[in-house]
This record gives structure tokens, sequence and C-alpha cells, in this order.
């Protein structure tokens, strides 16, 4: 009797050790990812996590001296599950990070070719691009050039009246005196 208890608890921590590995291969895998390949984007980041995931599985499966092909699957399944759910919810957490875009501004004293002329009455109508252009809020690249974060629907606004406002596609406006290269930035 004190044979099965025993087993018994081997058996969970057993389950509680592949679990943790299922749990731990996301993050040591995109660290490990990140300082070996600075490169790789998208899906291909994924790979490194279940190379660690696969790694881990095969040590935890010797260190336990697992010989049971039907514990072994039931492990795998336990560690890479566990896997999948967290990527699932990282990427329906990254895609709420993802919904808003910019607006980058540039600086000019002197105009830099054709230009078309924006007044302040034109844009009271975009408060969006008002605060782009006063920098306030944004973030700076240097003194003369900054971007600013903003709702996708208002960007998509302001990005519609810039373009109806551009003389024959050149980017450079005239406003108070200043000249502005605006663009938008979208994830």
């Amino acid at each position: 009797m004190m044979n099965d208890s025993t087993n018994q608890k081997e058996r969970q921590w057993t389950y509680i050790v592949f679990f943790l590995i299922g749990i731990l291969s996301l993050p040591l895998g995109l660290i490990f990812g990140r300082l070996l390949a600075n490169n790789i984007e998208g899906m291909w980041q994924l790979v490194f996590p279940l190379f660690i995931c696969s790694i881990l599985f095969v040590i935890a499966m010797y260190a336990f001296k697992v010989q049971s092909a039907a514990f072994a699957l039931k492990a795998l399944a336990i560690s890479f599950g566990f896997l999948f759910l967290i990527y699932v919810s990282w990427f329906m957490w990254s895609a709420n990070e993802h919904e808003s875009g910019a607006i980058s501004i540039t600086k000019f004293d002197t105009p830099q070719g054709e230009y078309s002329e924006l007044t302040a009455g034109e844009l009271k109508g975009y408060p969006a691009l008002e605060k782009a252009l006063s920098g306030e809020g944004c973030t700076k690249i240097n003194e003369n050039s900054w971007y600013c974060k903003v709702d996708l629907d208002e960007l998509k606004r302001t990005s519609d009246f810039v373009n109806k406002k551009k003389l024959m596609g050149a980017p450079l406006f005239k406003i108070n005196e200043k000249y502005y290269e605006i663009g938008f930035m979208t994830p």
C-alpha cells in the first residue's frame, strides 16, 4: 500500500515537472532566440521555444527514467499543450497592443522642395495632427523629428486628410512659416 502512494506522488511530481517544462519553454526560447538570432521575426520566433521544450522534455524523460510510451505521450501532450496555451494567450495579448499607429513629423526651417499649405483652421478638425505637429506628448527622435502614437481610427482619418492635401505627392507642408514632413506608421 505504501508503494502505491509513493508511486502516485512520484507520478504527480513528474507531471508537474513536465507542466513546468511547457511553461518555462516560452520565456527561455524567446530569450535565447533573441540572443542568438536578432533578425528572426514572426512565426520563426516560435521555433526556439519549441526547440527548448523538446530539449527539456528529453532531459526530463532521461532524468525520470521513463520507459513507458503511454506516459511519454501523456507528458509530451502536457508539455506542448501548455506551451500552446501560453502561445495563444501571448498572441491574443500582443494583438491588443497593436491597435494604434503613429504620426511621424520632421520639421524644416526652409522648404525642401514643393510643399502644400495647411492653415490653423484646417488643423482644428484634426486634433491628433495638431498634437503631433506641436510635439506635445510625442517621442522625440532628435531636435527636429518625432512621432506620436495615435488611435487607428484617428490615424486613418488624419491620413486621408493629409493625402488629399498633398501637392503632387510632395510630403512637405507649410504651417505658420515652418515646413513639416508628415508620415504615418501603421502596425
